[in-house]
């Protein structure tokens, strides 16, 4: 793997060697991201995503699916590529729903990486500086995040990926005749049929093809023209996927904004994404591209990187309900900002100190997260035990403030829940669910102390009594900052236990 600390002139030829090397040594660590990673950074990316296709593979009924499918606001067009490749391998007699999704995972990888490497070979030709070019080609591997982002089945990873080709077709100086600039559209509508919001980014590109390029009029429009050819194919997905003749971009905005459904899902202040982002175990090297964002727009605000990147920040910021992931799909762009941000022309190292401890950093997170990817959300794990475990026909009691997380998707038994109510845990009890390592059980009805042994739980090694309770004093005092108002992801680590009297 090149450093990204490597100095010294070096040819056109170097430099597509060392991007060629780079890109994979990238798609191979991407690869084994998509098979290891059993879970997902976000529930929406399983049950708007996922779930959707299950529905289609018969795997879900629609009132087990979110609220979003009844509003129709959610796009098919994401869905439906994995359920074309569900029923291909299902045809090929793989039936097992855990590798179902890891070929699900497989694919979204396949298409991030194809994505990147389009944009990557025209960004080692349209840099400013052979210094730049060197630098940005042996930097992709440190970019520690990108496999397990690339895994994802969400559709902030497939819209970026569809977002960073669109962006290599402005970008690339030797042509953007009609043909470009329609194929240019066709992917700024296939980034907005995954995720609505790219709209933004996708206003910024269009902005800088005619402030900054001034390409013109016959060509926009011939952009323009691919993306709505885009937007009429994707209506005829939407139709297979309801039903029905609906427009999900309108019903979206209804309900969300106009509604203030996404409020209800919490609020955050307008400054509250660059906090937001770094909070997770990338934080240096979050913090560095947080750091570099901003440094870029000020030294190159003519840059298409910067056209695409303040509007879609901006207009995100605006809404009270804010998410990191919602900036996920620029991540296909770091590596530009991180070299515009920190490559100057002086000799000697080609990043500064800080940003090369941060990059080595992330280095050893991404290796622990190709052995056992966790992070905020890390309920696969526990969906996996729960699935292999003796559970048919039990009946769960669920602990106040809990939500039971359901994965049809995944089922290969029924657990049959109940809301806790009372003061005390009836006789009949065997299991009880919380999301806390360690659950802070009512009493028994009959007075009798309980004893709790874990079925299944998020938390790796939960079975380590002094680990958990750490573990559990860490989530409440994280999620106490939560609740206070501090633009923080909250915390979870659901455990299902099974109850008896002690002794």
């Amino acid at each position: 793997m090149a450093s990204p600390r490597a100095s010294g002139a070096l040819n056109e030829g170097n430099v597509e060697e060392i991007l060629a090397r780079s890109l994979r040594v990238l798609a191979a660590l991407s690869v084994v991201s998509a098979v290891t990673s059993l879970t997902f950074f976000h529930p929406d990316e399983h049950h708007q995503v996922v779930e959707f296709a299950g529905f289609k593979l018969g795997f879900t009924r629609a009132d087990e699916l979110p609220w979003e499918y009844a509003a129709r606001i959610r796009p098919w067009l994401q869905p439906a590529l994995y359920t074309l490749l569900g029923k291909l391998l299902l045809a090929l007699g793989l039936e097992d729903r855990f590798l179902l999704l890891a070929g699900f995972r497989l694919a979204t990888a396949a298409i991030a990486i194809a994505a990147l490497a389009r944009l990557s070979r025209v960004a080692v030709r349209e840099l400013p500086s052979e210094r730049m070019r060197r630098a940005y080609a042996a930097l992709l591997p440190w970019v520690g995040f990108f496999p397990y982002l690339f895994a994802r089945t969400s559709s902030e990873t497939l819209s970026g990926a569809c977002l960073a080709v669109a962006v290599s077709l402005a970008w690339d100086t030797r042509t953007f005749g009609w043909r470009e600039a329609s194929v240019c559209g066709v992917f700024l509508g296939l980034a907005f049929e995954a995720r609505f919001q790219s709209a933004f980014a996708s206003v910024g590109l269009v902005a800088w093809l005619a402030v900054v390029r001034r390409v013109s009029a016959l060509r926009l429009g011939g952009l323009v023209g691919g993306g709505v050819l885009v937007l009429a194919c994707a209506a005829v997905v939407d139709r297979w996927g309801y039903g029905a003749w609906v427009f999900p971009p309108l019903a979206y905005v209804r309900e969300n904004l106009v509604n203030g459904v996404a409020n209800t899902f919490g609020r955050d202040p307008f400054w509250a994404y660059p906090v937001l982002v770094v909070v997770n175990v990338f934080a240096p090297l979050a913090v560095a591209c947080v750091a570099a964002a901003g440094v870029a727009a000020v030294r190159f605000p003519r840059h298409v990187s910067t056209f695409v990147l303040v509007p879609f920040v901006v207009a995100h910021s605006l809404v009270a309900h804010k998410e990191e992931r919602f900036l996920f799909p620029l991540a296909f762009l770091v590596p530009v900002l991180l070299v515009l941000a920190f490559v100057t022309r002086r000799e000697g190292p080609v990043f500064p100190r800080p940003l090369r401890a941060a990059l080595a950093l992330s280095l050893v997170v991404m290796v622990a997260q190709l052995v056992r990817p966790l992070g905020f959300r890390a309920q696969f794990h526990f969906a996996r035990a729960l699935a292999e475990a003796p559970l048919a026909g039990e009946v769960a009691i669920v602990l106040p403030g809990s939500e039971y997380p359901r994965y049809p998707f995944l089922r290969t038994n029924e657990l049959h829940l109940e809301p806790h109510a009372g003061a005390c845990l009836p006789a009949s009890t065997t299991l009880v669910y919380g999301e806390s390592p360690v659950l802070a059980m009512p009493p028994s009805c009959n007075g009798e102390p309980l004893a709790a042994e874990v079925v299944a739980s998020e938390l790796p090694f939960v079975h380590h009594e002094s680990w958990a309770r750490t573990a559990a004093a860490f989530t409440a005092r994280w999620n106490a900052l939560r609740s206070r108002g501090l633009p923080l992801p909250w915390l979870h680590f659901a455990t299902l236990a099974r109850v008896a009297p002690k002794g």
